[in-house]
């Protein structure tokens, strides 16, 4: 089978399994507590991962002080294949998977998911350092022939490989051979002793550890470091059994706490894909979400954080919280991830010192929208402070701003003023769930538009900072005429700031991106093609009738218009959103 993984690496020496849900679902709490409980890092591979066993995953890195990751794959078992076939699966997955993650791990000890660790494993220090393979021989069971007495010459529950030459070949050896091997049981010892063996008679200068039963034992003795459930003694030995029940206070805490905070990882994507830990957050606009998140927990005393990547999170962690507790939730909404009413979804807003928070989701279908009031009283402080803000350079991706020598060429102060078209990222969430309107059809429309229509105004594209050449290769599919047209209807490579293009433009062109809301601080006519939460105060757009949405530009009242966009910022401001405190620009 092939391998598609996504999670994240392991980037120190840890102990480590895989499993199915189910099996991480009953052991994974012993493992994994067990193991940072006597000082080791753990690294699990789950295969399937259903939202339970993602959700499990989440509170167990809450629950614990070593660092615990997780990696995933998804796999459709072949319909020829026997139940026999799949449990020879889920017991070789280990090893299939640890030649990918050593490089990382540097020093890795796989173990049975029913292991319970009882004392430290040093697999960082000298002794296993100076290794390159760790495994622990035995007899062949009494009575046993062929396959099976072969398959029981090692046993498979504590394996060691070591980042050398000689342990990254053994590894890689090993999943070759599982991959040539009839997938039946004892297929992953039969693996191991052949290319033990194999490597024995061949090179005089592998350093193997042998373990013994002090090391792992299934018998459950005082003293031995490694406790595996072998078989039924996982569910009927007293011993294993409660020390394996001992573990449950942690969930029990778990249900004590009141509000659960999801923070999302900032060194990771939001979107699901193989990350390995960085100290680094991946965008500098991102702090503000650990300033939030910290808020949060300052606010309420008696509260827990799960921290893992975003996707990872799941409505799925309210299975073991009390059912009181209530748990902010980052960038979800709840008809599409799922949360019951004890959810509370926040998100960052174009001003990334403002969240909002919401029973419903976010931005065009945050339950808040529904307070927005357009005959309201209302002051200009709130609009007057954010475009000052603007106009001085401030913007969500400060730090992704380019700069133009000569801006845009064409505009107000030359005489030819242009419709600037703010273009989002295709995998915009906002774009996707809030809108009728794709960005592809969007480009396209337009372009064909002005192509047919000499009294059309003068078109700019702006491409999104974090994805300029996909949106840039997109456009160029529908320009045909780009050459020489590039200035007056076209795109611009450059992420040049909104600063240097607001006071030259006409008008502002969005489907719902936020910086529309930006662009309503310049005081100049903003047209949505889509939904947002800034939509009560903007022109609504019909990219299937341009010329008529052009017309209502032209006739808009200018003057009530600047009137509603300093209600909603009053609004926005003041009872939409929550404050974690202003930076200077982010650079």
């Amino acid at each position: 089978m092939n391998i598609n993984y996504y999670g994240e690496l392991p980037r120190e020496s840890c102990v480590m399994a895989a499993c199915d849900s189910k099996y991480f679902l009953e052991h994974g709490l012993a493992f994994v507590k067990s193991a940072s409980d006597n000082g080791n890092n753990v690294h699990i591979h789950i295969i399937n991962p259903t939202n339970e066993a993602l959700a499990f995953c989440s509170i167990l890195n809450g629950l614990t002080d070593k660092l615990v990751t997780y990696t995933f794959n998804d796999f459709e078992f072949p319909k020829e294949w026997s139940d026999t076939n799949i449990k020879a699966l889920y017991a070789s997955l280990r090893f299939l998977v640890a030649p990918l993650l050593l490089p990382h791990a540097r020093q890795i000890m796989i173990l049975d998911i029913d292991s319970i660790i009882m004392n430290p494993i040093p697999i960082a220090e000298y002794h296993f350092r100076m290794r390159d393979m760790g495994y622990f021989p035995r007899e062949p069971l009494p009575g046993t022939v062929g396959w099976e007495q072969e398959g029981t010459k090692v046993a498979a529950g504590a394996i060691f490989y070591n980042h050398t030459e000689r342990g990254d070949k053994i590894a890689m050896e090993v999943a070759q051979q599982i991959r040539g091997l009839p997938l039946e049981w004892f297929v992953d010892q039969i693996a191991l002793n052949r290319v033990i063996t194999s490597n024995m008679e061949k090179d005089e200068y592998i350093n193997f550890i042998k373990f013994d039963s002090k090391f792992m034992d299934w018998e459950f003795e005082k003293g031995t470091t490694i406790w595996t459930g072998k078989g039924p003694r996982k569910y009927d030995n007293p011993t294993y059994v409660s020390e394996k029940e001992s573990y449950n206070k942690y969930l029990d805490e778990f249900k004590k706490y009141d509000t659960i905070i999801l923070k999302p990882r900032m060194d990771a994507m939001f979107k699901r894909g193989l990350i390995k830990r960085s100290k680094k957050i991946a965008y500098p606009v991102r702090k503000y979400w650990l300033k939030y998140c910290d808020m949060k927990a300052k606010e309420n005393p008696n509260s827990i954080t799960l921290e893992a990547p975003r996707w990872e999170f799941k409505p799925e962690i309210l299975n073991w919280a009390n059912e009181n507790a209530k748990m902010y939730c980052p960038h979800f909404d709840k008809v599409r991830w799922g949360g019951d009413d004890r959810c509370i979804y926040y998100m960052q807003s174009v001003f990334p010192w403002k969240f909002t928070e919401d029973t419903r989701g976010i931005l065009a279908e945050g339950a808040y929208i529904d307070t927005f009031d357009p005959n309201a009283e209302y002051t200009d402080d709130a609009f007057n402070e954010l475009s000052k803000y603007a106009k001085e350079g401030g913007t969500k991706f400060q730090g992704t701003q380019g700069e133009l020598a000569e801006p845009l060429q064409k505009g107000k102060s030359k005489g030819i003023p242009f419709v600037l078209v703010l273009l989002q990222t295709p995998s915009d969430v906002t774009l996707k769930y809030h809108s009728d309107v794709e960005i592809n059809e969007f480009i396209k429309k337009i372009i064909d538009w002005t192509d047919n229509n000499e009294d059309a105004p003068h078109i700019i594209f702006k491409v999104h900072p974090l994805k300029p050449q996909e949106l840039h290769d997109m456009y160029l599919k529908h320009d045909k005429r780009r050459l020489g047209k590039c200035r007056i209807r076209g795109v611009h490579e450059d992420p040049f700031p909104l600063k240097d293009a607001f006071p030259e433009a006409e008008a502002v062109f969005v489907i719902n991106s936020g910086t529309g809301t930006e662009a309503m601080l310049w005081d100049l006519p903003v047209v949505a093609f889509g939904r947002a939460d800034y939509s009560p105060a903007v022109i609504k757009g019909n990219i299937d009738d341009l010329n008529f949405t052009w017309e209502a530009v032209k006739h808009d009242d200018h003057e009530s218009r600047k009137r509603q966009y300093r209600r909603w910022f009053d609004w926005y401001v003041n009872k939409a959103t929550v404050d974690v405190g202003k930076e200077d620009f982010i650079t």
